[in-house]
């Protein structure tokens, strides 16, 4: 395992502007950290705080990746979203930060073909408090602007994704149990392929629902919407995704 022990006070000042620049606006939300190196089979790479480290299960990758950090992975509730930006294979978040493992994500980039391949990939991070999720049942928002509606219903016990693209629905399950007596709806035009925002509305749950990947060109327009149960057993989740 490499370990590479970064923070941001170590660069130049127009430096850190330039990060701070590039972090700030993307669809995917805060940019932490890119990845360029020389992947075969797969590597995982660790995020704790401003500490990155990686774990080659590959033939070709010690000492050829390079990692830079962005910005510090936050000790509070929020998503990781991995853009792969070159490379033939997959780049995929195995491992969400929670309380649970202080916050930790693992994000792994697998090469299934022949040979070694060069990859750049891009992590991202959003936070839950901005404005992905309304947690406030009962209280009616204003979606007045909607084409479209997904209503959900399910029992979960652990963390899930709900994978949206077009009219249909798969499911990942990231920890713990697979979703039971789930069922959904759609209302109004399926998730388009077309620029759009989701929008998660909770009505009941004791978790959290939070958007964990915003539809667009470069993932086919699909969306991922993550629930969080943090107690044991099953819990019941009701909500509406909405996309305008």
């Amino acid at each position: 395992m490499r370990i590479h022990q970064l923070t941001t006070r170590a660069l130049p000042l127009a430096a850190a502007l330039l990060m701070g620049a590039a972090a700030r606006g993307h669809a995917q939300g805060t940019l932490l950290y890119t990845f360029t190196g020389v992947v075969d089979r797969d590597v995982q790479i660790t995020m704790h705080r401003a500490q990155l480290s990686t774990d080659n299960a590959g033939l070709n990758t010690a000492g050829s990746s390079h990692l830079r950090l962005m910005t510090p992975l936050p000790a509070e509730e929020g998503a990781l979203a991995v853009v792969l930006d070159a490379g033939r294979g997959t780049a995929d978040v195995v491992q969400q930060p929670n309380a649970t493992n202080d916050y930790t994500g693992i994000v792994r980039i697998r090469d299934k073909s022949s040979g070694a391949d060069t990859y750049r990939a891009s992590v991202y991070w959003s936070g839950l408090s901005g404005g992905e999720v309304i947690t406030n049942p009962g209280r009616p928002a204003p979606f007045s602007s909607d084409i479209g509606m997904l209503h959900w219903t399910g029992n979960v016990d652990g963390t899930i994704d709900l994978i949206i693209r077009g009219n249909t629905i798969s499911y990942h399950t990231l920890g713990g149990k697979s979703t039971s007596n789930a069922m959904s709806t759609f209302k109004g035009d399926p998730l388009p392929r077309a620029v759009s925002h989701v929008h998660v509305e909770l009505n009941s749950g004791r978790g959290t629902v939070g958007v964990a990947q915003q539809p667009n060109a470069e993932n086919g327009y699909t969306a991922i919407v993550r629930i969080w149960d943090p107690q044991p057993g099953y819990g019941f989740y009701d909500f509406n995704v909405h996309w305008f």
